[in-house]
C-alpha cells in the first residue's frame, strides 16, 4: 500500500549538498512512501485517486480536486512513512522493498504523475536532503492507496 503524506504549502526548499536543488511557492509538497507490494500495482490508478482528492479549498471547504487547483506539486520520497514499530518501540522497515525496486516504483509514480499534471517537481530519490517548508493552515492529510 501506497502512502502519502500531502501538505499544503507556502513554500519548499530541497537542499542537497548544501545547495538548493528545488523551489517551489504556493502549492502541495507530497512525500511518498512505497512498499514491496507496489512494484506489481498500476501507479495510473494510484496517479487518478491523488489527482482526485478533494483538497484544494473554497470558501474554506476541501472541495476542490487537486488536479484542479491548478497549484505545483513537490514528490518526495520517504522510508519512513512505511516504518513499523515492534512492542518495545523499535523501528522497522521491513515493508520497504529493495533501493533498486523502491527508486523505480518512486520515479514511474513521478512519471505517471507528470502525464496528467505538469506543474510537478521531485527530489532526488534516496537522497539524504534538507527539506524547508511553511505549511500553510496546517492542512496536512495522510492517504493510503
Amino acid at each position: 500500500m501506497m502512502k502519502f503524506l500531502v501538505q499544503r504549502v507556502k513554500e519548499v526548499k530541497i537542499i542537497l549538498n548544501g545547495k538548493e536543488i528545488e523551489y517551489l511557492e504556493d502549492g502541495f509538497l507530497i512525500f511518498v512512501g512505497v512498499e514491496k507490494k507496489d512494484a506489481a500495482r498500476d501507479l495510473s490508478l494510484i496517479k487518478d485517486k491523488i489527482l482526485s482528492l478533494r483538497i484544494g479549498e473554497s470558501d474554506h471547504k476541501f472541495t476542490i480536486p487537486l488536479k484542479e487547483t491548478g497549484l505545483p506539486i513537490m514528490l518526495i520520497s520517504q522510508i519512513t512513512l512505511i516504518a513499523n514499530f515492534d512492542k518495545s518501540g523499535r523501528v522497522s522497515f521491513d515493508e520497504g522493498p529493495q533501493f533498486d525496486i523502491a527508486k523505480d516504483i518512486f520515479e514511474r509514480f513521478v512519471d505517471e504523475i507528470k502525464k496528467d499534471y505538469h506543474k510537478v517537481k521531485s527530489a532526488p530519490f534516496g537522497s539524504f536532503l534538507f527539506i524547508k517548508n511553511i505549511n500553510v493552515g496546517p492542512v496536512n492529510f495522510f492517504v493510503e492507496i
